[in-house]
C-alpha cells in the first residue's frame, strides 16, 4: 500500500507536507520580490545619480568652454597689444644685473644691433656718454626698490650716432613683492630733442641780435618804436622812454592810445591826424610826416615822424 496520502509530493522518496511546501514557496517568492525591489531601488537610485552627475558634467564643460573662450579673447587681445606696442616702442627685458634677456624687433631696428647681439648683453651696450654716473645710481636705485622709472635718456646706436628716448622702467615681483626683472618701454624723441635744441639756440642767437639792436637803436637820439597790428608797443629805443617820461617796463606793452591819451599826458592829446595816419600804415601805407605836442616843461615840440609798415 502507499505510504503518500492524496495531494502530497515527495523528493528522493521522502514525503513533503504540502502546507511547509508553500510557506518554503512563500518565502522564496517574498525573497524574490524583495530582491527584485531593491535592484529596482538601486538602479532608479544609481540612474538618478548618473543623471545629475551627467547633468554636473555637462555645466563644468560649459563652464570650462567659457573660460577657454574667454582665455582665446584675452590672449588675442594680448597679442594685438603686443604687436601694436611693437610699431611704436622699444621694448625690452633686462634681469637684476641688467643683462638683456628679450629685445623686440624696435629695438634691434633703432639700435642697429641684432637681436642675437643684445641678448645677453648688458644694457650698457647702447649707452651714451651724455649722462653722468649719478643719472644712472639714481635709476638703478629707483628700479631696485621696486618703483617705476621715468625720464629721458640719451643712447647711442652700433653707428655711433646718438638717439633720445623717453623710457619707462617698470620691476616686475613675484608673489613674495621681490623685484626679479625689469621692463623697459621706449619711445624715440631724438627729433622733438633736436628741435628744442634748435629752439634754445634761436633764442639765444635773438636775445643776443635783440641786444645788439638795442644798443644801437638807444644811441640814435630819433624815438625809434615798434607797434603790433593792436597798435601794441613791443619795442622803444631810450629817446622814446626821454620824450614820454616813462620807464622802459611802462612803455613796452602800452597801447597808442594809452601813451597819447592817458590821464599824465592831457595835455598833449592824441590827435585824430596822428589816429588817421596810424590807420593808413595798418593797411600798408608808408606814413611821413611833422607833428607836434607840448613837452613837461609846456613848451611845444615839432619833429618828423615816419610809420614804415612790417609785413609777416
Amino acid at each position: 500500500a502507499s505510504h503518500f496520502s492524496l495531494g502530497a509530493y515527495c523528493i528522493g522518496g521522502i514525503p513533503i507536507d504540502n502546507q511547509w511546501l508553500a510557506s518554503v514557496v512563500g518565502l522564496i517568492t517574498v525573497a524574490l520580490l524583495t530582491i527584485t525591489l531593491i535592484t529596482t531601488i538601486f538602479d532608479a537610485h544609481l540612474q538618478s545619480r548618473t543623471s545629475a552627475q551627467a547633468k554636473r558634467l555637462k555645466e563644468v564643460n560649459a563652464e570650462l568652454e567659457m573660460q577657454t573662450a574667454a582665455a582665446q579673447a584675452a590672449l588675442r587681445e594680448l597679442e594685438h597689444f603686443h604687436y601694436a606696442l611693437d610699431q611704436q616702442a622699444s621694448v625690452s627685458v633686462t634681469n637684476l644685473h641688467g643683462v638683456i634677456t628679450y629685445a623686440n624687433d624696435h629695438f634691434c631696428e633703432l639700435s642697429q644691433y641684432s637681436r642675437e647681439e643684445l641678448i645677453g648683453s648688458s644694457h650698457s651696450i647702447v649707452k651714451s656718454n651724455a649722462h653722468s654716473p649719478e643719472f644712472y645710481a639714481e635709476m638703478w636705485a629707483t628700479i631696485l626698490a621696486g618703483d617705476v622709472w621715468r625720464g629721458e635718456i640719451c643712447n647711442r646706436k652700433k653707428s655711433g650716432e646718438n638717439y633720445w628716448v623717453n623710457a619707462s622702467i617698470v620691476p616686475y615681483k613675484d608673489d613674495a613683492g621681490a623685484v626679479t626683472q625689469f621692463v623697459s618701454i621706449r619711445t624715440e624723441i631724438t627729433q622733438r630733442k633736436l628741435a628744442q635744441d634748435l629752439l634754445a639756440m634761436q633764442e639765444v642767437k635773438s636775445r643776443t641780435s635783440e641786444e645788439r639792436l638795442r644798443q644801437i637803436a638807444d644811441n640814435i637820439p630819433a624815438m625809434i618804436a615798434y607797434w603790433d597790428r593792436d597798435s601794441i608797443c613791443r619795442f622803444a629805443n631810450r629817446a622814446h622812454f626821454d620824450r614820454f617820461g616813462l620807464a622802459p617796463d611802462q612803455l613796452v606793452g602800452m597801447s597808442i592810445d594809452e601813451l597819447f591819451g592817458s590821464a599824465q599826458r592831457k595835455n598833449r592829446p592824441f590827435n585824430e591826424h596822428t589816429r588817421a595816419r596810424i590807420a593808413a600804415a595798418l593797411r600798408g601805407e608808408h606814413q611821413l610826416f611833422d607833428q607836434s605836442d607840448v613837452g613837461p616843461n609846456g613848451a611845444v615840440r615839432h619833429w618828423q615822424s615816419e610809420f614804415v609798415p612790417h609785413w609777416n
